[in-house]
Formats: structure tokens, C-alpha cells, sequence
């Protein structure tokens, strides 16, 4: 009996959220075929930190655990060094026990490569929760975890890409707060953001603490979304439900990972990292014209991330925002995520704002570096204000529609045909443009940290012609009738749109030449 009740629940689960789990395989695939020869190959995709610090600290830290020892010191390291208060190594947080039994290197991969998928799936959560549709949710997914933070080589170190990807399930604990039960909201928040924390980024899990706080407060001040939920009274419990939900969540994940924290607080005290001046504070912040010159052309023009996005996300970004404008409806959660990507942008730019001094005065924030990683707040919020641009058009498209007629079947098959092309179209002229990348020597990176300081117009040129031929291929897709095909042909434009650009700028140039064999790690002892 109870077999087949549980039976009968997996059933009603597949029917219910069939349409999901096929957008969650979209996901999937797109990862694997991203990321085909990290996963199918003998190399791994180690960079710069990973490879020379990490790893050395992780692989032994593992090891004495499975001797039954604490991993607390090191002795292979100058005359001794730290291990548990290394909060990057991670020994609290679930991915990395890959450790315990696979070999170091495929348990670091995992650790790398997690975010890229994960991020994305828990990004489509989000979206569906605040009631995007299922495209729009994937759209908003990619751009997050495709973008110029978590794709960038800042996101390829792993600490920082690992702690950033947690954002979406604490907001989705927030979001629900607002008319489900507190403790199951609270556990949700709770149990994303000590993965946050243990993940071995307090400059992620800090900005996230903080975006989170925010869209907390925001909720109880404009608590009527477009479910047309109404308001409670300013002091109802309710209304504030939400706020208390991360703030609970930031008190008991502190508590949670104090074995960590209080560990790293200790070490930090004897660290140069207690105090930055101001001139190593605010290090690596963008000029306005080198931050858009990162979105525009990532390639090459970023320090250790990129503001990149995909551009047709920023065009429907600012779809959404102006439908906001008359639409009142679905303003507060719009401008929300316009105001947050604002601030980003501001933070990117650093000390070549007059508020970042301001800035500097804020407790905490004051002991990270590097302004241009605010471009996690920034590629997060583009994705959320992409996918409600996304809604606005397909939602007019979808109104415009005509009763089903002759016309209408005829205009079905015209509208299949133009889309397939234009895609066939859209994927040689991805190929031609990687090509085009690689013949001018563009996927020459040997300085991560070398800029270019201008635009190579000939790559816009290639990348404004692939875009164009995914808008045209999106445009007849909006009137078929028929949902499975109108679906699989957003689907693939979506994803090949998003795929592009991320292999060229990164996985060609930067990931795949710089990977390493596993004969490589293997002939290097530990010392190393």
C-alpha cells in the first residue's frame, strides 16, 4: 500500500512539473556540452588558484580526515600552515567531500564545475516562484550562471562561484515567507545560506547577506505582488515575515558554521586582510567606459570579472522597466531589480564614483577587494528583469494571436520554417565568429589581468549579426499554435543565444588551453 501511494505521488509529481523538468534538461544539457571536455576528457579545469593553492591545502586537509585526524595544520607548507581557519578550503561544505572517495582532482573539478549547473537550476527556481513563465525562468537562469561573474576567472577559482550560487534558494525561502508557513521558509533560507557561508567566500556571503536583507525589508514594504495578494497592517506579523525569515537565517547559519567562522576571525587578526587601505580597497574598480566595454566585448576587457551579459538580456531588461512604468501592477518587484542592478553598477565602478568612500565607511564590505565583483549582484538582477521583459513580449504576442483559421495553420508552418532557418543561421555564424576569434589571435590570453583597451569592431560586428538572427528566429515563433514545437524552438534559440559568446570569452581561450592532465597532478607531491 505504501508503495503504491508513493508510486502514485511520483506520478502526479512528473505530470504536474513535466513542463519544469524539461527545462531543468535544457539546463543540463547546456552544461554538459559547455563544459564536454572538462567532463569527458583527461584535463581539468584548475586555474591559477585552484591549481597552485587550493587543491595543495585541500588534497591534505582530506587526507588527514580520512586518517581519523583533525585537519587543523600542515607541516608540508613553509615551516607550518593553517588548515581549518583557510575558510576557502571549505571542509564544512557539502561539495567538497568529493574528497573522501574520488581522487583530488575530480573531487576539485566537481567543486569548480557544480556552480554552472546548480546556479542555473536554482535561478529557474526562483523565477517560477515569483511566477515567470518557464522560458523567461530558463532565460533568467543562463544569464546568472553564464555570466560575468560566475563565468569569469574569479568564478573558475571555485570559493567565490560556490558561495554566490546559494543566492536564488535564500531569496525563494524569503519570497515564500510571504503566505506559507514561517519554520519551512526559515529552514530553506537558513540551510542556502550556511551553504554560503561554508562555501569559503565571506565576500560573497556578505553581499548576499545584504541583498537578501534588502529584499527582505522590500517585501514588507510593498507586500502586494502581482498574485494580488493584499496587505496586511504595517505592524502585522505577516507583512514582516519575510525580513525575519533572513534574518534568522544569517543569525542561525552563523551559528551553524561558527566551528568555521571563529576559526577564520582568530587567523584574520594576524592577517593583512584585518584592515585594507583604502587604495587596496577599492583596487580593481572600473572606469565607466571599461565597464561597458566588458559588457559589450568581455573578451579580454575585464580584471577578474566582467560585467557580460547577453545583450538581448539588457534589451529585455529595459522592456521590463518601462513596462513598469504604466503598469503598476508589477512595479515594485521590477524596480526593485532595476535599483539593485543600479547600485551594482555603481559598486563596480569603485573609486571612480565620489560614493565609494561612503562606501568604504560600511563595516565588513571595507575588508574585500575588488569592486567588479558586484557584477554577481548585477548579472543576478539582469537575469530576474530579462526573464519579466521575456513575459512582457511573449504575453503581448500571445494577445495578438488570431482565432485559429486557414490563415492561422499557414502562418504555422511559415513561422516553423523562418525559425529553423534563421537558427541554422544563427549557429553557423556562431561558428564563424569563434573562428573569426581565433584567426585574429583574440583568444590569445596569456595575463588574465591584461586588458585590452578598446573595442575590436569586426567581433561586435560578427556578435550584433548572431544576434540579430536569434531575434529574427524568435519573432514567428511567437504565433505557433502548437506548444510543444513553439516551446522546443524558444528553447533551443534561448539556449544557443547564451551559449555562444560564454565559450568564446572563456572555455575556448582561457579554461580549456590553461586545463591541466591528471598525469600532471599526479607526478606533483604535495608540497606542490
Amino acid at each position: 500500500m505504501m508503495v503504491s501511494t508513493v508510486t502514485r505521488k511520483l506520478l502526479w509529481l512528473l505530470r504536474e512539473y513535466r513542463g519544469d523538468i524539461f527545462f531543468v534538461t535544457v539546463i543540463i544539457l547546456f552544461f554538459v556540452f559547455l563544459f564536454r571536455d572538462a567532463l569527458f576528457s583527461d584535463r581539468f579545469m584548475l586555474i591559477g588558484d585552484p591549481l597552485k593553492e587550493f587543491y595543495p591545502l585541500r588534497k591534505p586537509a582530506w587526507d588527514m580526515i580520512r586518517q581519523g585526524k583533525l585537519p587543523l595544520w600542515t607541516p608540508y607548507i613553509l615551516s607550518g600552515y593553517p588548515l581549518l581557519s583557510m575558510t576557502q578550503i571549505g571542509i564544512g561544505y557539502p561539495i567538497t567531500w568529493g574528497y573522501l572517495f574520488l581522487p583530488g582532482y575530480w573531487a576539485e573539478q566537481v567543486y569548480i564545475l557544480a556552480p554552472y549547473l546548480l546556479s542555473s537550476i536554482f535561478t529557474y527556481a526562483y523565477l517560477r516562484q515569483v511566477g515567470r513563465a518557464q522560458i523567461a525562468s530558463l532565460l533568467g537562469g543562463l544569464v546568472y550562471g553564464y555570466g560575468g561573474f560566475l563565468l569569469s576567472p574569479i568564478g573558475l577559482i571555485g570559493s567565490h562561484s560556490n558561495s554566490a550560487l546559494w543566492l536564488p534558494l535564500v531569496l525563494i525561502g524569503v519570497e515564500r515567507a510571504r503566505k506559507g508557513p514561517f519554520l519551512p521558509c526559515l529552514l530553506l533560507s537558513t540551510g542556502a545560506y550556511a551553504m554560503s557561508v561554508l562555501a569559503g567566500s565571506p565576500q560573497m556571503f556578505v553581499y548576499i547577506g545584504s541583498l537578501a536583507a534588502a529584499y527582505g525589508i522590500f517585501l514588507g514594504i510593498f507586500p502586494k505582488n502581482d498574485d494580488g495578494l493584499e496587505p496586511a497592517g504595517w505592524l502585522a506579523w505577516q507583512r514582516w515575515r519575510p525580513m525575519a525569515v533572513i534574518l534568522g537565517a544569517v543569525v542561525l547559519s552563523a551559528g551553524m558554521a561558527a566551528f568555521q567562522l571563529l576559526e577564520t576571525w582568530n587567523i584574520v587578526k594576524m592577517s593583512v586582510r584585518k584592515a585594507y587601505p583604502y587604495e587596496l580597497f577599492s583596487e580593481g574598480g572600473y572606469t565607466l567606459g571599461f565597464a561597458w566595454r566588458s559588457l559589450l566585448e568581455p573578451l579580454s576587457n575585464y580584471w577578474d570579472s566582467s560585467t557580460y551579459v547577453p545583450l538581448l538580456s539588457v534589451g529585455l531588461a529595459v522592456v521590463a522597466v518601462v513596462y513598469a512604468s504604466f503598469r503598476p501592477r508589477l512595479r515594485p518587484r521590477i524596480f526593485f531589480w532595476a535599483i539593485a542592478a543600479g547600485i551594482a553598477w555603481l559598486l563596480i565602478l569603485g573609486n571612480n564614483t565620489p560614493l565609494f568612500k561612503l562606501y568604504f565607511s560600511i563595516p565588513f564590505v571595507n575588508r574585500f577587494r575588488y569592486p567588479s565583483r558586484h557584477s554577481m549582484e548585477w548579472t543576478f538582477a539582469i537575469g530576474v528583469l530579462a526573464a519579466y521583459g521575456w513575459d512582457v513580449m511573449m504575453n503581448g504576442a500571445i494577445r495578438a494571436r488570431r482565432p485559429s483559421s486557414l490563415w492561422q495553420k499557414h502562418r504555422n508552418i511559415y513561422g516553423i520554417l523562418t525559425a529553423g532557418v534563421f537558427l541554422l543561421v544563427s549557429g553557423i555564424m556562431g561558428y564563424f565568429w569563434w573562428s573569426y576569434t581565433v584567426k585574429t589571435g583574440l583568444d590569445r590570453v596569456t595575463d588574465l589581468n591584461n586588458a585590452f583597451r578598446g573595442l575590436h569592431y569586426p567581433y561586435l560586428g560578427w556578435k550584433v549579426g548572431f544576434t540579430l538572427a536569434i531575434i529574427i528566429s524568435l519573432l514567428p515563433v511567437r504565433h505557433v499554435t502548437n506548444n510543444k514545437i513553439r516551446t522546443g524552438l524558444l528553447s533551443a534559440a534561448v539556449a544557443t543565444y547564451c551559449f555562444v559568446e560564454p565559450c568564446i570569452w572563456v572555455i575556448s581561450p582561457i579554461a580549456a588551453p590553461m586545463s591541466v592532465t591528471a598525469k600532471q597532478l599526479d607526478s606533483a607531491g604535495d608540497a606542490t
